[in-house]
């Protein structure tokens, strides 16, 4: 059998679609001499409320362990924060990693691709009150999951006291 696919998408020999981009439809195709078939495929995001429906049973999600605010798991993570990262709310998810030298600070991360419900913002500030935001880079785009950084560049040659932060908003 060859298998062919066009779209936002790519198949292996064995038939896996590992798709590239939500939307659709895309087309793979299989093929075996002169007999040939094809499927249309849908790839939608990923929601909060189809993550909240996998992760909690109905008595879970009615108690509000569901809630977004919620961390089951006393890992400093909430629920939405846990999904942002896919992580699971009953286990211990690992925070994003933080990296400095002497000339900067970046924050390093991965993340479910295709969730369409979070924007993710990785912020600089002084102090705790005031944030300016970074831009995010996809260390590896079509990927699942992806890697993100953001990183500040610490200014020369005197270098103020720095904090990053990652922050999640549905």
């Amino acid at each position: 059998i060859v298998w062919s696919a066009s779209g936002g998408g790519t198949i292996s020999q064995a038939g896996l679609y590992t798709a590239t981009a939500a939307g659709g439809p895309w087309q793979a195709t299989a093929t075996s001499g002169s007999i040939g078939a094809s499927a249309a495929i849908n790839v939608s995001s990923r929601t909060f409320e189809s993550w909240m429906t996998t992760m909690f049973s109905a008595q879970q999600i009615a108690a509000g362990e569901s809630a977004l605010d919620a961390d089951l798991d006393c890992d400093g993570l909430t629920n939405l924060a846990e999904y942002a990262l896919g992580g699971q709310p009953y286990a211990f998810t690992a925070h994003p990693q933080m990296v400095s030298d002497a000339t900067f600070i970046s924050i390093t991360f991965q993340r479910p691709a295709w969730i369409g419900d979070v924007t993710y913002h990785a912020e600089v500030g002084g102090s705790l009150y005031s944030w300016s935001g970074l831009t995010l880079e996809v260390l590896n785009p079509g990927t699942d999951p992806e890697s993100v950084r953001a990183t500040f560049t610490l200014p020369v040659p005197n270098p103020a006291q720095s904090f990053l932060r990652l922050r999640f908003e549905k």
